[in-house]
């Protein structure tokens, strides 16, 4: 967490750490830009080395957030992938050979055209940046809700301990995100479960027992 001016504060997050990312493609990436800021998406896969980045390098990077000064719409980012990357090969072969097209080298016109593409719902948008990332980074599903969620009596998990030690209730209402479960059975064969969750204070889990199990199955 760093200072971003007045009392704000911001996250920087290293581009390597995105999954499925790795720290050669960002290398690369930085030995790019120091020429100067990337202008657009075209400008930015016309001054990469294609053979370093992938699909689903490109993906991952749409999905965690990394083009959005580029690109506000990660939805259209995402439609576009292949053409950026067609156009990346099309713009280093050119280079490669010396020629240049009837626009001039890097010419806007020799760009094709990206879809027009609804942006994602914030629901969609997070659950893409969460398999990205591994964390919600830019909100959290709950926001949304933390007007009701508060009015129902719901806590942060992250405080329970130290509600705890201050003696107090040894009950409380949470509510969390959907991450993963994992099912199990007892030695008396009672199926329960192990719930990963997700509130805006973080991570929690929590245990499921059979009869509660069964009877929201379908909502897990």
């Amino acid at each position: 967490v760093e200072a971003a001016g007045g009392d704000k504060s911001a996250i920087r997050y290293a581009l390597a750490a995105i999954k499925g990312v790795g720290g050669a493609a960002m290398r690369s990436v930085v030995a790019a830009r120091e020429t100067g800021p990337f202008k657009d998406l075209f400008d930015f896969v016309e001054r990469i080395d294609p053979r370093v980045i992938n699909k689903k390098q490109m993906e991952n990077l749409t999905t965690a957030g990394a083009f959005d000064q580029l690109d506000k719409n990660r939805a259209q980012v995402m439609a576009s992938i292949d053409t950026l990357l067609k156009h990346s090969h099309q713009s280093h072969d050119e280079k490669a050979s010396g020629q240049t097209n009837m626009f001039g080298a890097g010419a806007a016109a020799a760009r094709p055209a990206m879809p027009q593409t609804k942006p994602w719902d914030d629901l969609t948008r997070l659950k893409h940046e969460f398999a990205a990332l591994g964390f919600y980074l830019s909100a959290h599903p709950l926001d949304n809700y933390r007007a009701v969620l508060e009015r129902m009596g719901c806590i942060m998990a992250a405080s329970v301990a130290s509600r705890q030690r201050a003696g107090g209730p040894s009950r409380y209402k949470l509510a969390g995100v959907v991450v993963a479960k994992q099912e199990r059975v007892s030695k008396q064969g009672n199926k329960f479960a192990f719930v990963q969750m997700s509130d805006a204070g973080g991570a929690f889990e929590v245990t499921v027992f059979s009869d509660v199990l069964a009877s929201s199955r379908d909502l897990l």
